[in-house]
């Protein structure tokens, strides 16, 4: 895992250990269901991670501007890059729910 694969790869439990912790269940249950509830449970937990991944860099690109280090600074802006940040996530095959503005 720290190397990327470069000096192996993982063993196939980890993925049913990973998902099993994710789903809050133990490992020997999940091992009994369709594996696709396995799949499943690594793909939310992805996207979660990806998403709090790019709500970090928001909140950076905001610290940045407030300081007066960013290019943008205004509320347009602050929604056209989260119209775009939100279009790379559906790109790359992330789950996006979109909110209605109010």
């Amino acid at each position: 895992m720290a190397t990327g694969g470069e000096f192996g790869a993982c063993p196939d439990e980890y993925h049913l250990f990973r998902a099993a912790r994710y789903i809050g269940c133990p490992p020997w249950v999940l091992a009994e269901q369709s594996e696709i509830w396995k799949n499943w449970a690594l793909c939310f937990e992805a996207a979660e991670y990806r998403a709090q991944e790019i709500a970090a860099k928001i909140e950076d690109q905001r610290r940045d501007v407030s300081e007066g280090k960013g290019k943008r600074g205004n509320d347009e802006d602050d929604e056209a890059r989260r119209q775009e940040l939100l279009a790379q996530i559906e790109a790359q095959g992330g789950i996006v729910t979109r909110k209605e503005k109010e």
